[in-house]
């Protein structure tokens, strides 16, 4: 749905005081009559960690730090008025000082929109559909020392790792848009079947004022994740969030703020903008 030309930017604390944080970026270019282009690119930063040793527990060696990086392109297709279509191949780079995987994934999905004011809207999403992944490199070879008749000699072995599969996803979302004069409000749906994880099923809604202000709310529910030990995964319950625009002359500018929570941990705020022209 991108005009023009868009440009956006968020931050997240992942995990309020864990020291662990992800910025990306995007920019979306409208090309020809019914297509748009896409690059992104998400890093996620740990901080500085300290080196420890079998000999050294306490560290004293100084540190590392570990970089996780998803560049990723993207086209998207309105193919009719009802249904649109898009495609984001990403390269997964996931990296210590002297280990390393590589790797890459698709996303894909496909949206039906209806009504007379196209208020309904229903699609359909995979994410992270891609082969096996594998760490490699300097970090996972020894030094063993061989003993013979003819003296003592040293060779360097290097150990496999396991391959690993991408944590694969599914969404089927639906929403729909009460419109009355001034106001908008969406109400959403949204069933996730994960790889790893039990399904989840979330529930929101969205309020917005002349489309200048929005203000978002949701909860998401773990398929039997009743307590705390039937749950595979912390991301469940409520989810906030908000919206400021601004015209500016052809283009607009916005200030987006979300917060998800999660069962430990402290929760997960976002804040990012976003520059359309």
């Amino acid at each position: 749905f991108t005009e023009g030309t868009e440009v956006v930017f968020s931050h997240t604390e992942w995990f309020a005081d864990a020291g662990i944080s992800i910025d990306a970026a995007g920019l979306t270019r409208k090309v020809g009559q019914n297509g748009v282009l896409g690059i992104s690119l998400m890093s996620m930063g740990f901080g500085d960690i300290e080196i420890t040793t079998t000999e050294l527990p306490d560290g004293g060696l100084g540190t590392y730090s570990p970089q996780f990086i998803n560049m990723g392109i993207s086209y998207a297709q309105k193919f009719t008025e009802n249904i649109h279509g898009g495609v984001n191949i990403k390269l997964v780079n996931q990296s210590l000082p002297d280990v390393s995987a590589l790797g890459m994934c698709f996303d894909a999905g496909i949206q039906y929109v209806t009504g007379s004011e196209e208020q309904f809207k229903f699609g359909i999403a995979l994410r992270n559909v891609g082969p096996p992944m594998r760490f490699s490199g300097d970090g996972l070879a020894f030094k063993v020392n061989i003993f013979n008749p003819n003296g003592e000699y040293t060779f360097t072995a290097e150990q496999r790792s396991n391959s690993f599969e991408l944590p694969s996803q599914l969404n089927i979302g639906a929403s729909y848009d009460i419109l009355i004069p001034n106001q908008r409000l969406t109400l959403a749906g949204n069933f996730t079947s994960n790889s790893f994880t039990k399904d989840q099923i979330g529930v929101g809604a969205e309020w917005a004022y002349r489309e200048l202000l929005m203000i978002r709310g949701g909860y998401v529910y773990e398929n039997g994740g009743l307590t705390e030990a039937d749950r595979t995964t912390i991301f469940t319950g409520v989810n906030l969030g908000a919206t400021f625009e601004v015209p500016l002359g052809a283009g607009t500018f916005a200030v987006d703020y979300a917060y998800r929570q999660t069962t430990l941990m402290g929760g997960i705020n976002s804040i990012g903008a976003r520059l359309s022209f």
